[in-house]
């Protein structure tokens, strides 16, 4: 068997002055973490402190104090039912689609099936006496309506960039291609 060295506990000067820097860093380092800590506690106290406070305090009431509002009664115009009581006239439900800005896009595209990239169906559209004021001033509705369009299955992209109607009008029936 071979005798092994033994190990010393002797150190030399120059470990004795690494542990020595070593601890002075620990300790320091140690006294800046305890102040941030002590900091931290000290906000959350205050914070504590003030939702206690703000928690006991009344709310404030508005400043403006709001006027009651006078009823009055109005001679209506509407027809009334046999019990006296007005018969409120009826609205549908839901608006017939292809009104608007979608109407006259589709319109353009139907007088153009062999299809137009959306700066020329905008300025088509635009020149229509019923293009809305979103049609003329945001240059990115267009694709919004083209969308709708594609969506509903009355329009198409194709791969020339170019949108064309899935479906044109003749009369009162309508053909796809």
């Amino acid at each position: 068997m071979k005798n092994k060295k033994p190990t010393s506990n002797i150190l030399t000067s120059g470990d004795i002055s690494r542990i020595q820097a070593e601890i002075a860093i620990d300790t320091q380092m140690r006294e800046e973490a305890s102040e941030r800590i002590s900091a931290n506690k000290a906000r959350l106290d205050k914070h504590d402190a003030a939702v206690t406070q703000r928690s006991r305090t009344p709310a404030k009431p508005s400043r403006k104090a709001h006027k009651p509002v006078r009823a009055f009664k109005v001679k209506s115009k509407l027809p009334l039912r046999g019990n006296g009581e007005e018969t409120p006239p009826q609205v549908p439900t839901k608006l017939p689609k292809g009104g608007g800005s979608v109407g006259i896009v589709l319109d353009v595209l139907r007088n153009h099936p062999s299809g137009l990239v959306p700066r020329e169906l905008k300025k088509l559209a635009v020149a229509r006496p019923g293009a809305s004021k979103s049609l003329r001033e945001h240059e990115q509705y267009i694709y919004s309506i083209l969308d709708t369009l594609e969506e509903r299955g009355e329009a198409e992209k194709g791969n020339d960039g170019k949108w064309r109607p899935t479906r044109t009008q003749v009369g009162a029936s309508a053909t796809t291609h």
